[in-house]
């Protein structure tokens, strides 16, 4: 119905906001908190984030409306929230307000909630021709393109060390 709760759970003292279509919330990190006290990122279908605090209360600054149509959940990489567009677009709104687009040569679509973990982003490009995309601090770490998988997977990949070396499995 729109509503965000929350439960201070080591007070028990609750809060309720009204955002009208918010359909995902995550948390935020604590670069992000610190800086400006925003714990929980709030996100509509159509592309609306807020930026609430431990009241609910929006943060100075927010909603901030990004124009991007989303086709999974958003996540969260550093101190921002990132939305998969519909076209292959990470949009990036960082906790002080910051929007920054980041083209990939995505030509299906996204449709799982890149991976992450550290300064890697990792997503998978579903189509007849879909790959495994791996980005290291923002940037494809291949020039040749996605891996390449046979068939037609689903979901997003999972990153890994193992040995002293680094691997993506799907």
């Amino acid at each position: 119905d729109g509503s965000v709760n929350s439960l201070d759970c080591g007070t028990f003292t609750r809060a309720k906001t009204e955002l009208a279509e918010v359909e995902y919330i995550a948390a935020a990190d604590e670069v992000t908190i610190k800086a400006n006290g925003g714990e929980i990122w709030a996100v509509t279908k159509s592309g609306m984030v807020y930026l609430l605090n431990s009241k609910l209360e929006s943060v100075l600054g927010y909603p901030i409306l990004s124009g991007v149509t989303m086709a999974c959940p958003p996540f969260v990489y550093k101190d921002s929230v990132v939305l998969t567009g519909t076209d292959g677009v990470l949009c990036f709104v960082s906790h002080n307000g910051e929007v920054t687009n980041i083209e990939t040569d995505v030509e299906s679509g996204i449709k799982a909630t890149p991976f992450v973990k550290g300064d890697i982003i990792a997503f998978y490009e579903k189509g007849f021709f879909g790959g495994i995309h791996v980005y290291k601090d923002l940037k494809p770490v291949s020039e040749e393109g996605p891996f390449e998988l046979e068939g037609i997977a689903y979901g997003s990949p999972c990153v890994f060390t193992a040995g002293g070396k680094q691997y993506a499995a799907m």
